[in-house]
């Protein structure tokens, strides 16, 4: 259906009123990929692919190469500064990690808050953090949800070279968003988390080589948002 669309003339580089590609719509609609072993490769080159006979890429002057026709849509941001892959964060799809990072995906580009696609993970979209009634698209649980959704995730990111002393405008890195997760939750999940997902994140994390001293814009530590030693030990 893609490629009749684009056929009879769609454009796979028009943008929405919040500067979104098809792109960024097909990454965040889960539908599209759950249940599936895998996406289908040309799926994905169409939307990432824009093809054109003038200079320019949608309604954006600063993606003008006048000597393409061809230009890859993988890296366009939206109004939000979002590109595919920050999307890919936001819903916590390995399928799409892999299929945009192997076609060029930049994984340390920063939206207009300062977060790059593995502090989005950690961090939904709106600044809300997971919370221990939420389930995912799956009815996961948030223990589940940590251990076989956000750390495989996150070590997509790393093998793909991902910065994770990389902090946004507030300040934060991963730690400092993994520390606010685990403060949010009551404790009796709280704890049980510890034990399970909580550990596991950490542990994804600390491959990053991260900067456990990395302090926020209000001069805190990770540790001084969730003051378990045990935790970071």
């Amino acid at each position: 259906m893609v490629r009749a669309l684009i056929d009879a003339g769609s454009r796979p580089d028009a943008v929405n009123s919040s500067g979104q590609l098809p792109l960024h719509s097909a990454v965040s609609t889960p539908r599209l990929y759950l249940g599936n072993p895998g996406l289908n490769p040309e799926f994905v080159d169409l939307l990432v692919n824009a093809t054109r006979t003038d200079a320019h890429i949608g309604n954006h002057p600063g993606l003008v190469d006048s000597k393409a026709t061809s230009r890859s849509l993988v890296n366009f941001r939206d109004n939000d500064g979002f590109t595919a892959l920050h999307y890919a964060a936001d819903v916590v799809c390995e399928l799409w990690f892999e299929a945009l990072l192997g076609r060029g995906a930049d994984v340390d580009v920063l939206d207009i808050s300062g977060r790059t696609p593995l502090l989005v993970l950690l961090d939904k979209r709106h600044g809300k953090p997971l919370q221990p009634t939420e389930r995912g698209f799956y009815g996961w649980d948030i223990l589940n949800y940590i251990v076989y959704k956000i750390v495989p995730c996150t070590r997509i990111l790393r093998k793909a070279g991902a910065d994770g002393n990389k902090q946004d405008s507030r300040g934060r890195s991963p730690f400092h968003c993994l520390a606010e997760m685990m403060a949010s939750l009551p404790r009796s999940p709280q704890i049980h988390l510890s034990f399970g997902g909580g550990f596991q994140l950490r542990d994804s994390l600390l491959e990053f080589d991260i900067d456990l001293d990395l302090r926020d814009k209000q001069g805190r530590v990770a540790r001084d948002i969730y003051p378990v030693e045990w935790f970071w030990a």
